[in-house]
């Protein structure tokens, strides 16, 4: 709630500088934009932004603004805030897509296998035998294949797949959003109108709560609980226990 109090806040002062800077360029005083007009009159504070004083007198000086500058402050504290959920996210789906993907191979090197070495499994549905991807196996040919009792099934190696397939999902999102939180911290370094600074904040807002609920989600499969699988959009099941 803070930050919103604090974004509105300086995102109010701001627009108290727009107004009165439009004065300041008319020429008016109101008591309150003397530093404004000083700086129109002086050329005061523009070396160094790399903008001309005649094209972008207004962003240069509302950039020096103390509400500007909360609002940046705010905006980058954040993007650090995203950074740190994002990087906890990375590190847990990889290591979930380590185990899931190891899980997965152990059981793909003990299924069984026709003559040409395809990979097979029995379902537990109907007993009768697939591909590993769900193709029906002749039953002639089925029934010349030499089990040994230790194969899982077919529903148990897709389950594993699945697991695979969400938890490499997990990880690549959580990537995407250490890149696109890169591009924030760029475009922030030549700081943009205050208009732009706040949507840039908001979406590193979303960035982090979307993490943070991965990361959420995994605590509460650490501990045993039931995670839900309609609360975000990152697939629930890459947090699923492995043991199940």
């Amino acid at each position: 709630m803070r930050s919103y109090i604090s974004d509105f806040n300086a995102k109010s002062g701001i627009e108290t500088d727009k107004f009165d800077l439009a004065l300041a360029q008319a020429g008016v005083s109101n008591g309150r934009n003397e530093r404004f007009l000083n700086m129109l009159e002086n050329g005061d504070g523009f070396s160094g932004k790399g903008k001309s004083k005649n094209s972008d007198l207004v962003d240069i000086i509302l950039t020096q603004s103390p509400e500007y500058t909360a609002l940046y402050k705010n905006t980058m504290q954040r993007v650090r805030d995203a950074e740190d959920a994002v990087d906890r996210v990375i590190v847990i789906a990889t290591e979930r897509f380590n185990i899931s993907q190891a899980a997965l191979d152990v059981m793909i090197s003990r299924a069984a296998e026709l003559p040409d070495g395809t990979k097979v499994a029995r379902s537990e549905k109907d007993g009768l035998v697939y591909t590993l991807d769900g193709m029906l196996i002749d039953q002639d040919e089925a029934a010349q294949i030499e089990w040994t009792g230790r194969e899982d099934s077919l529903e148990d190696i897709q389950a594993a797949q699945d697991r695979v397939e969400a938890d490499f999902e997990v990880l690549t999102g959580a990537r995407q959003d250490e890149v696109r939180l890169g591009e924030i911290r760029e475009e922030m370094e030549i700081e943009p109108d205050a208009d732009r600074v706040k949507d840039l904040g908001e979406e590193a807002e979303a960035i982090q709560k979307r993490n943070e609920q991965i990361i959420d989600a995994q605590n509460n499969v650490n501990v045993g609980n039931t995670v839900s699988t309609t609360s975000f959009d990152v697939s629930a099941s890459s947090v699923l226990d492995l043991t199940k």
